[in-house]
């Protein structure tokens, strides 16, 4: 069975109700369980302040909806693409294309799997969740939510590069640390819950 230590952490310590923290990447899958598509590497609290369940403020599920049911087939489909790249080969596309290491893989896993639970939170279904590879070896993310449209692009050994596109408007792009806070800030701005989070270039809009 797929270890369940990422969903038990982060089920007792809401994304939202806490202050900045960084990740460390724990390893607790066998390859094997790596595969499937429910499963992913846990993900530890490093700097976590002491706080007990009780303490922990209640997360406020919808289960049995026909929103939450669309929201959860949009991410099984968006993991099944995942995990298929976890066996890509060296040269997949035939030229010079690197395989995918297994950090960019969990990091891919961790954005999915949270914007999955601010999806059901909000209970709005995307209008699209999907991934694609690249032939640098890094992968993109991209969630798209009526006139908004998030794309996350992960590299290995480096932040996370965001693009955030209002229909009508330029995209603002620039890269955020991968960490809990950072994440979730973009997330609920593409539920249209806050504005534009600052990133690191200063919030510079690029033209296209």
């Amino acid at each position: 069975m797929p270890s369940l230590a990422a969903v038990d952490i982060l089920e007792e310590y809401p994304f939202w109700a806490t202050p900045y923290r960084a990740l460390r990447l724990v390893s607790t899958a066998s390859r094997e369980e790596e595969a499937d598509t429910g499963s992913a590497s846990a993900v530890e609290v490093a700097t976590h302040p002491a706080m007990t369940v009780e303490e922990a403020p209640a997360v406020v599920m919808v289960k049995g909806s026909a929103e939450t049911a669309q929201i959860d087939s949009a991410y099984a489909e968006a993991m099944a693409e995942l995990n298929r790249y976890a066996h890509y080969p060296a040269r997949w596309d035939g030229y010079r294309a690197e395989p995918f290491k297994r950090e960019v893989l969990t990091y891919a896993r961790i954005i999915l799997w949270m914007a999955k639970r601010t999806l059901i939170k909000e209970q709005i279904v995307p209008a699209l969740m999907t991934t694609g590879p690249a032939s640098d070896g890094s992968l993109d993310i991209e969630i798209r939510e009526s006139h908004r449209t998030l794309f996350y692009t992960i590299y290995p050994d480096v932040d996370v590069e965001v693009a955030a596109i209002t229909e009508g408007a330029a995209p603002v792009k620039g890269k955020i640390p991968f960490n809990e806070t950072a994440l979730a800030q973009w997330f609920d701005w593409v539920v249209g819950k806050v504005h534009l989070p600052k990133i690191l270039d200063n919030n510079q809009q690029h033209t296209q």
